[in-house]
């Protein structure tokens, strides 16, 4: 019974994103274009987004365990010394 409450919301989420069409924004090319976004803010921007991060990193690992996930994605994002 556990597991089919956990299977439900996951299957309406991958529904939904198919029915409102938000698969479009999965592909290299849509990623790519992100990461050129992100990094004309990041570079207009930069104690603001740091900042943005380090809050949603603080209030998302007082919630939920996620604390490598998202230090993995700020390495990803933010790199090494920049």
């Amino acid at each position: 019974m556990k597991r089919l409450a956990l299977l439900i919301p996951i299957a309406a989420l991958i529904q939904a994103v198919f029915a409102l069409d938000l698969d479009r924004y999965q592909t290299l090319d849509a990623v790519r274009a992100g990461g050129e976004t992100f990094d004309g803010w990041h570079t207009q921007h930069t104690w603001l987004m740091v900042g943005g991060y380090f809050a949603v990193f603080a209030l998302s690992t007082r919630v939920l365990p996620t604390a490598t996930p998202l230090t993995v994605v700020a390495g990803a994002l933010f790199g090494f010394w920049k």
